[in-house]
């Protein structure tokens, strides 16, 4: 997650699925962000889970939740997700 001003964008990097899919990466709040809904921390280096409820802005939507993204193989796509668009 990369945050700012309060919101927040979500890159979900799908390789489980199959490097050949065109949704192998899915961007949340590529429209206007999302904001943090609710956030628990019970995490440790052990144990337990940190949850956090996001949410479209107040007044705001999404007009394609979630924005997909492949640019010609998930390699190239890779880089250019982490090292081009997130850097």
């Amino acid at each position: 997650m990369d945050y700012g001003g309060g919101h927040v964008f979500i890159v979900l990097e799908r390789k489980w699925k199959g490097t050949a899919r065109e949704d192998a990466f899915m961007f949340y709040g590529y429209d206007h962000g999302l904001v943090v809904a609710d956030f628990t921390d019970d995490g440790n280096e052990n144990d337990g889970a940190t949850v956090l409820n996001l949410t479209t802005p107040e007044g705001f939507s999404e007009a394609v939740p979630p924005h997909i993204y492949m640019n010609t193989n998930y390699a190239t796509t890779k880089t250019d997700v982490w090292t081009n668009l997130l850097a």
